[in-house]
């Protein structure tokens, strides 16, 4: 279903030529025309039009057939293994059992949730939902304080699912093993902050009593829709057992995280213990972006990439972490 066959020689009429064999492929971009005949085979379906999305961690496409329209997120080589995927999925299925307005899965012909393309650098796992189709939500406190109870309902479904080893998002660990890869990529004073950052952001959570569960992982109104009088959330790329305030970090950082947190307290619990950490739980996500945009990202989208604007962003987060809480302790 969808494979490809790399060429095996090169023509050499066309120039000299210095590889016999396929060259070893970090990423590779799937077309449109081949994405629309994997859907066909897969799952039995007429494909009018397919669109790329976007390309960045992974592929999404629009599939457009008769009677509806779809998403298709061809996963990245080699970030989650099919486990971790089916994960996912039956996450969004747990999801949908709980009446939470988020994307429905489809399943292929044979009743699998997801399926398995080739591509050069290797099988990519790839799974197909219902689009979503609705109005970017306004930034308001009204809508923060729905997204919050949204969010809220998300943490209460997902209690109860198995864990998934390669999904376990523990902070303590995260920052030991990223702060040794992001701190050579730093310069003076920016690398000493960070590294006293990191040290007292596992000395604080390691110690913290935090209510664990399933988090959506990128908690944002970029990955919301709002479709008729309520919200739908989405893309669950980045979810995994862990402590479930790390949620709360991007919002926290807005004007409107009081509303946010109404939302989410008329319908579930949030402890002070849950509530001190966030600051240092920010300085995690924080050193996690820095990872991502200065070692991840760069890896395919080439280190120039480091220059539009993420790195410095988070770091002037980082700097405004080290301002508010270093002289505290």
């Amino acid at each position: 279903m969808g494979l490809l066959s790399p060429p095996n020689s090169v023509d050499d009429s066309v120039g000299p030529s210095y590889h016999r064999a396929m060259p070893t492929v970090s990423r590779s971009l799937l077309s449109s025309d081949e994405i629309a005949s994997v859907v066909e085979s897969g799952y039995g379906v007429t494909v009018i039009d397919c669109v790329l999305l976007r390309s960045l961690v992974n592929d999404v496409y629009r599939v457009t057939c008769v009677d509806d329209a779809y998403v298709v997120k061809l996963y990245q080589y080699g970030r989650w293994s099919s486990d971790a995927v089916d994960w996912e999925l039956r996450l969004t299925e747990r999801l949908a059992a709980h009446d939470i307005a988020a994307p429905r899965l489809l399943l292929t012909r044979s009743g699998s949730r997801f399926g398995v393309v080739a591509a050069p650098e290797g099988q990519r796992v790839f799974a197909v939902t219902r689009l979503l189709v609705g109005e970017t939500p306004s930034y308001t406190a009204a809508t923060y304080r729905e997204f919050g109870l949204l969010l809220a309902g998300f943490h209460t479904a997902a209690e109860g699912i198995e864990h998934s080893p390669q999904r376990r998002l523990d902070p303590v660990a995260s920052i030991r093993s990223v702060v040794p890869e992001v701190l050579p990529l730093l310069t003076e004073p920016d690398r000493s902050l960070v590294a006293d950052l990191a040290t007292t952001a596992e000395r604080r959570l390691d110690d913290a009593r935090l209510t664990m569960g399933v988090r959506h992982g990128d908690v944002s109104l970029d990955n919301l829709v709002r479709i008729g009088e309520g919200l739908a959330l989405y893309d669950f790329d980045s979810s995994g057992h862990g402590p479930v305030a790390a949620d709360f970090t991007g919002v926290a950082a807005t004007e409107h995280w009081e509303a946010f947190l109404s939302g989410y307290r008329s319908s579930r619990l949030v402890t002070e213990d849950d509530l001190a950490a966030l600051p240092w739980l920010s300085v995690v996500a924080s050193v996690e972006n820095l990872r991502f945009h200065l070692i991840d990202k760069a890896a395919w989208r080439g280190t120039q990439s480091r220059e539009e604007g993420w790195v410095a962003s988070e770091l002037d987060s980082l700097r405004a972490a080290g301002r508010r809480l270093m002289n505290r302790e």
